[in-house]
């Protein structure tokens, strides 16, 4: 009598069987996939000797907790990879803030896709930007788990981003005409200088205050971007650009070079009280530097300078909207689009040092409905 024909593997060229385990926390039946590259009967046989286990109590990667695993997860695999201000605000904040509170006291292998996906739509009140870290911290963490064999597969594959019900803030960068104005301020204001690097060289505001006197090449007429300040926790931090495509060359025109050679370079700072009180000469490093010649703090540069330049120009042109550092980026990324010199958008995205072209797209290609309807009607 002729063999029975072997069963085709129902999982690629694998055979699948799903062996329910019991109920979870939430009183859902909690099933388990098993797998064997020889027959269903083995995979089933590997399923039925797990739940043995399993229900003894002696099975654990199940009892592998979500908070344990994502507590270890952070600190072995982003803390002291990322940049501390990324790990701070992106990952630990992820992590602590959102995702231990709702998935913290199940077992790691316990949560499925539709659990991610309810958690994700519990969300729709954060950002856009928010919800994408979120869903990404999520995914790097399950496919942890799975490299490391806690899980068999990730269950935040396929998972869809909700739509944000948060209006998005766009940030209006200020006109040609704005933007001369606030040059010319900034050209006769001694807090002006600052003001004037963000909007002729696009810098983020780590930049600004991580240029130093050597990464500026006067014969040439350059600048180079090598470094970013940050402070994180109180912490102030000297070290890599936001990203290796953040390290750029810029081309420094005349007003810019005649306005950074007006800053000193060195400054006095007195020591001592009374008859003992006695002035030193500091050499500043940076070109936006504290008493000391150091590179200064975040926060102490906003208050100390951009603001109180801010509302200098505010009380002069009340009609002009003041923007945050960041608009100013952006204003400079503007022009550059729009300026009808023949700026591509590849350019632009080296000039800005964004990551990819994508970014850059998003941010400054708008689909202009005129234009498009010109092109489409000279087609025509």
């Amino acid at each position: 009598m002729a063999r029975p024909k072997k069963e085709a593997p129902n999982h690629g060229n694998l055979y699948e069987v799903k062996i329910t385990l019991g109920r979870n926390m939430d009183g859902k039946f909690e099933r388990k996939s098993f797998f064997s590259s020889k027959s269903k009967q083995d995979a089933r046989r590997k399923g039925e000797e797990y739940k043995l286990n399993y229900q003894k109590g002696q099975c654990t990667d199940n009892q592998v907790i979500f908070s344990k695993y994502a507590e270890s997860w952070l600190e072995n695999c982003k803390e002291h990879s990322v940049r501390a201000n990324t790990y701070e605000y992106t990952y630990k904040y992820s992590v602590k803030k959102h995702l231990i509170p709702y998935f913290g006291r199940f077992p790691i292998a316990s949560i499925h896709k539709t659990d991610i996906q309810e958690f994700l739509n519990s969300k729709t009140a954060k950002s856009e930007s928010m919800l994408h870290k979120l869903r990404l911290t999520l995914n790097m963490i399950f496919e942890d788990a799975c490299d490391n064999d806690i899980i068999y597969k990730n269950p935040c594959k396929n998972v869809k981003l909700p739509i944000s019900k948060q209006t998005k803030k766009m940030i209006e960068p200020y006109t040609a005409k704005q933007t001369l104005t606030v040059i010319d301020f900034a050209k006769s204001n001694p807090l002006g200088s600052s003001i004037l690097i963000l909007l002729k060289c696009g810098l983020r505001r780590s930049e600004l205050l991580g240029l130093r006197w050597q990464d500026i090449d006067f014969e040439n007429n350059l600048i180079h971007i090598n470094q970013a300040v940050t402070e994180t926790n109180g912490v102030l931090l000297c070290g890599k650009t936001k990203s290796e495509y953040s390290m750029r060359t810029l081309p420094m025109d005349g007003e810019l070079k005649e306005a950074l050679q007006s800053i000193p370079r060195e400054g006095t700072r007195y020591k001592g009280k009374g008859k003992h009180r006695v002035s030193v000469t500091v050499k500043n490093e940076y070109v936006i530097s504290d008493i000391n010649g150091n590179a200064m703090r975040p926060s102490n540069w906003e208050r100390r300078f951009y603001y109180k330049f801010m509302n200098a120009f505010k009380a002069e042109h009340p009609d002009i909207p003041v923007l945050r550092p960041h608009g100013l980026r952006h204003t400079y990324g503007s022009r550059l689009y729009n300026n009808g010199h023949g700026v591509d958008i590849y350019t632009i995205q080296k000039l800005m040092g964004h990551s990819s072209i994508d970014v850059t797209t998003r941010i400054y290609v708008k689909h202009d409905r005129d234009f498009i309807n010109q092109a489409y009607n000279t087609d025509t």
